[in-house]
């Protein structure tokens, strides 16, 4: 919505080509690293992918980094991410278990310096309203996102199962996966 534009999540599963998940031509498909490029372009949604096959590991360092830039010059982000109690394989495509739009920054330092500080926040959203019916998202720092797949870090505290697990996720600290929505494509 922050580019002018509300797409169902119908609409954009039906935009979705087959990625590897679940879903049906009628339907529409899940989406996945492996078409959320292609499902972006049907809709005409401008975007940036992280390039998770070309960044060296781990990569959660350098993708906090595109994270901030992409947010701070005002695109947010559909990140993949890890849940609590969840198996972190996706079809076998890799280490996440959900979607989750991370859209705010906060920092003590100047927005257009790149680097990610110990004190920088970042803002994300869950499905799940965190404070009633603003559901204005939630505030973790930067710091807090990265874990292994044994989620004995950064989440280690987080409640594991479905309803809870999303609202505390956390990236893989080896390889990530996301799309920066840049804006609506120009048709001409």
């Amino acid at each position: 919505m922050t580019k002018g534009a509300y797409i169902s999540q119908d609409l954009i599963r039906k935009a979705a080509p087959f990625g590897g998940g679940h879903g049906n031509h009628q339907l529409g498909y899940e989406i996945l690293p492996g078409n959320i490029g292609q499902t972006l372009d049907n809709l005409k949604v401008s975007h940036e992918l992280w390039d998770s096959e070309n960044e060296p590991t781990p990569q959660s360092p350098n993708f906090m980094k595109w994270m901030k830039k992409s947010i701070v010059a005002g695109n947010p982000i559909v990140n993949f991410v890890m849940c609590k109690g969840d198996g972190h394989n996706a079809y076998g495509l890799g280490h996440y278990d959900h979607i989750e739009p991370f859209w705010g920054v906060y920092s003590n330092n100047p927005l257009e310096d790149e680097e990610v500080y110990p004190d920088d926040w970042i803002v994300h959203g869950s499905n799940y309203e965190p404070d009633g019916d603003k559901n204005l998202g939630y505030f973790r720092k930067f710091s807090s996102l990265p874990d292994s797949t044994d989620m004995d870090g950064n989440c280690k505290d987080a409640q594991p199962g479905w309803g809870k697990n999303e609202m505390y996720p956390c990236i893989y600290d080896q390889k990530n996966w996301g799309a920066s929505l840049i804006g609506l494509a120009d048709p001409l």
